[in-house]
């Protein structure tokens, strides 16, 4: 039998009708010159041609090349994927199994957990809370949406949010230091100190423990013991997050850029999408005239979570030092749009405007750092009152 366009899939007869070939005419002609050549170019063109029938054909001749997808294939491959942290492989599976089953909430709690390993908090929020509607993962799901409003500095969110796991002896740990902190940026001084008590008393070898000292003795301007306790932490616990990253902005604060970038760079060792680590990378490198290296730094941190405004704010400087003052507004705006309370991102976009002749614009920009910089003024006087 010749081989023929039409396939013969399983269970049907072969195609009766006129043979074609798979090889254009110039196969006759080979034949002729080259003997034996031609069978071989005869053969690959016929694989070549199945092959791609393969592709394409449901019930496929090469079964073991068109593999059934499933959800919980998608799944458990994202899973694999998770475990050795190739973090955007997995989240492509958890993403393609969402879309076939919305309502699973396995799924669905592995889509925000990668969400969340991948800093881009705001998008773990609502798979989540989705999760959290199966009974078995309630309490991961409640805890990892209290981490989510944490970082992104929702902090009575995630008081209500995971207040209740203090109690539970597999969340306590983490909760009380993330009670602690919260607490603290909210002006709860008594609630902080309780919270932190805790978490000494029952936890006294905790890293958080430590982690916590680091970031108040860091809040009183002493760094050498904020370093201290950091490292302290670390050595009970490696791989422990944020803390690589602390030590390292105390140094970048410090204007030591090669220790912090060492530090940072270990941060991302622990957490490959981290948006600050990347800022900060790409402010040292800006800062030392590496303006590629700055690029890609600004770049990661916003592709980590889109809802960064200083990775943003980051991409505008560059642009403006490079006098494109166009591309600059476009990075400013989005900036004022994602963190409108934040003056540097108005008195940036502002003087990018005034370059450019928008001096109407530039004008209400300023207006509006000098009406933040009043009220930031009169938050401060009264939190000494």
């Amino acid at each position: 039998m010749q081989c023929l366009a039409r396939t013969c899939l399983k269970g049907e007869k072969p195609h009766q009708g006129e043979a074609i070939p798979l090889w254009p005419t110039a196969g006759k002609e080979l034949d002729s010159r080259r003997g034996g050549a031609a069978w071989l170019y005869r053969t690959v063109w016929c694989v070549f041609y199945i092959f791609l029938l393969s592709l394409v054909s449901s019930r496929a001749p090469f079964p073991l090349l068109y593999a059934e997808t499933t959800p919980k294939s998608l799944n458990e491959s994202g899973s694999r994927y998770l475990l050795r942290g190739d973090i955007e492989k997995a989240l492509d599976q958890f993403l393609l199994a969402a879309r076939l089953t919305p309502d699973d909430t396995a799924i669905q709690f592995n889509l925000g957990l990668t969400y969340s390993r991948m800093g881009q908090f705001s998008k773990s929020l609502e798979p989540l809370r989705k999760a959290a509607a199966n009974p078995g993962s309630k309490k991961d799901a409640a805890y990892l949406c209290g981490l989510a409003l944490f970082y992104m500095g929702q902090y009575d969110q995630c008081v209500r949010e995971i207040e209740y796991l203090e109690a539970d002896a597999g969340f306590a740990e983490s909760v009380l230091y993330l009670l602690t902190e919260s607490y603290r940026q909210l002006k709860r001084v008594r609630d902080s100190q309780r919270a932190f008590t805790e978490l000494a008393r029952r936890f006294p070898d905790s890293p958080l423990f430590h982690k916590l000292l680091g970031i108040a003795y860091d809040a009183q301007n002493r760094p050498e013991e904020a370093i201290q306790e950091f490292e302290l932490a670390l050595k009970r616990n490696p791989s422990l997050a944020g803390a690589h990253f602390a030590i390292g902005y105390i140094y970048w604060k410090r204007q030591r850029f090669e220790q912090a970038r060492s530090w940072l760079e270990s941060e991302l060792r622990i957490q490959p999408c981290y948006a600050l680590a990347h800022y900060y990378l790409g402010e040292i490198a800006r800062k030392q005239q590496r303006q590629a290296q700055a690029r890609h730094s600004f770049q990661r941190a916003v592709s980590c979570d889109d809802a960064y405004a200083d990775g943003y704010l980051g991409l505008g400087t560059l642009f403006e030092e490079e006098a494109k003052t166009d591309r600059a507004i476009e990075m400013y705006q989005r900036a004022v749009r994602l963190d409108p309370e934040k003056s540097e991102s108005h008195y940036k976009l502002a003087r990018a405007l005034s370059k450019v002749g928008r001096t109407n614009e530039a004008e209400a920009e300023m207006q509006k750092v000098i009406q933040l910089k009043a009220r930031a003024k009169e938050k401060a006087a009264n939190a000494l009152r």
